[in-house]
């Protein structure tokens, strides 16, 4: 209940920061879909993950386009976040880990616990089923890193990059989630868990759909 009401004040307080704020201009500068609706009101359309979000302007009412399903405020929240600290930020191509993320060090553990793990555990042993699910999630990218590595959009602007390293007879496959440095400008280390662990959640889930097509689980055991 207290992590429930928790989410709540800080949508109060996302909502709050951007309502005195020009729409259009925080949908061009975040990369949203700007809908008009009438001269007072407007709809927000943001990409996150394989989803399209819509954020109805002034009320800041949060649903999934095409569906009637609640958004999570925990998603609510970042949006929130992304559409007040998006502007101004641009990719350098610098790829940091979490633990160079400013307070990283902090919220490692629940980093580690939420996105690092459950996709080294998940993909470690079949890394063609993570290049598979990346690419229809996110048109996501190879990059030289690691043994295999891809870079997906989790919101428009924000790069992230998966890497897998494959085992051999003395370690077993690692891996590692890399970040453009311009996320710090955008997400604080708490949010970036938190988005990285959905993202991560997202890939498995439709992982394990696509697995239970005939003939699927056979090509990646």
């Amino acid at each position: 209940m207290l992590k429930s009401n928790a989410y709540k004040k800080a949508v109060e307080l996302g909502k709050a920061a951007l309502e005195n704020m020009n729409p259009r201009q925080i949908a061009e500068e975040s990369q949203a879909d700007f809908v008009p609706c009438s001269p007072e009101t407007a709809i927000l359309r943001v990409g996150f993950l394989s989803s399209k979000i819509d954020i109805a302007w002034p009320g800041l009412d949060f649903s999934f386009a095409g569906s009637v399903d609640d958004v999570p405020l925990e998603v609510q929240v970042l949006l929130l976040h992304y559409l007040k600290r998006v502007s101004g930020t641009f990719i350098t191509g610098n790829w940091i880990s979490y633990y160079e993320i400013p307070d990283g060090k902090f919220y490692l553990n629940a980093f580690l616990r939420r996105a690092k793990e459950p996709m080294v555990q998940f993909f470690g042993d079949k890394p063609d089923l993570l290049v598979k699910i990346a690419e229809e999630m996110s048109d996501a990218r190879p990059l030289d890193h690691g043994d295999l590595s891809m870079v997906m959009n989790v919101l428009p602007g924000v790069p992230v990059a998966l890497v897998l390293w494959n085992g051999d007879d003395e370690f077993p496959p690692d891996g590692n989630i890399l970040f453009d440095s311009s996320i710090s400008g955008i997400f604080t280390a708490e949010d970036i868990a938190v988005l990285t662990g959905m993202a991560v959640y997202k890939l498995i889930s439709t992982a394990k759909k696509l697995q239970r097509f005939d003939g699927f689980e056979l090509a990646f055991v």
